[in-house]
């Protein structure tokens, strides 16, 4: 969907202007409030409030680290984005170089979406999570060294894929980590870190006048430093079935 969109959205501006693109988008957001309607209210039980207190299953290690490594990959998607739309801009490939990064990041997105069931018969969901920020932080460091049209949609395509496989990996650590009854709940926050991760990725790319190189190894930085961060987290055995614990009867939530 987002290489499709971004085709379109290069199209229009090259057919017609930029205005063009931003007008249909805004349509095309309006539009989707009536699919919206259509969502099924959710289930409300005396069960699920019980429950709806105990943010420990949040807070385990694996989905503390799976979170963080997940954060850095949003923030290095973000970070990216607004990188190339100023480094192409300026080295002259405009509309054309940009569409061309957006797209192969939507390609290597769709091939992560492809492969990730197969490399979890080789990996385990965390090394899934930690080998994607490896790779991502490799592809950073090698356009940083030569950077053209063809390095960034190398590391734009990588960007995408890691983040793919990675975001399934987190997905199938929370099914499995989290209760039944706040699963969705737990769905929810992490993504909305996930989105603020994503924009201050983004705004830091937008602040600071990146070149190529700095920029691509401040990217590389971003991958590696959740790496770090995430590490401990993940590889951590045990944790799970403690943090899980039942509450006490009649509990409703915890003391910090």
């Amino acid at each position: 969907g987002a290489a499709v969109g971004a085709g379109v959205a290069a199209g229009l501006q090259q057919l017609f202007s930029t205005k063009v693109s931003l007008w249909v988008a805004s349509a095309v957001f309006v539009l989707m409030v009536l699919p919206a309607r259509a969502l099924p209210k959710p289930e409300r039980s005396e069960r699920r409030k019980k429950v709806s207190g105990d943010y420990r299953a949040l807070l385990t290690s694996r989905l503390v680290g799976a979170g963080v490594a997940m954060g850095a990959s949003r923030a290095s998607v973000g970070f990216l984005t607004f990188l190339f739309a100023f480094v192409l801009r300026a080295q002259g490939e405009g509309t054309r170089g940009f569409a061309v990064a957006i797209a192969a990041a939507g390609v290597g997105g769709l091939i992560g979406s492809t492969i990730a069931p197969t490399l979890r018969k080789v990996l385990h969901e965390p090394m899934l999570l930690l080998t994607a920020l490896v790779a991502m932080g490799a592809a950073a460091i090698f356009a940083s060294s030569h950077f053209t049209l063809t390095t960034a949609a190398i590391v734009a395509g990588t960007i995408g894929l890691g983040t793919s496989a990675g975001r399934l990996a987190f997905d199938s650590l929370v099914q499995h980590d989290a209760p039944e009854q706040i699963r969705g709940r737990t769905f929810a926050r992490y993504e909305t870190i996930f989105q603020l991760c994503w924009v201050a990725g983004a705004g830091v790319a937008t602040l600071v006048p990146f070149h190529s190189r700095g920029g691509l190894r401040t990217l590389a930085a971003i991958c590696f430093g959740g790496l770090a961060l995430s590490v401990y987290g993940l590889v951590k055995r045990g944790s799970v079935d403690g943090a899980l614990a039942p509450l006490p009867e009649g509990s409703t939530e915890l003391s910090p």
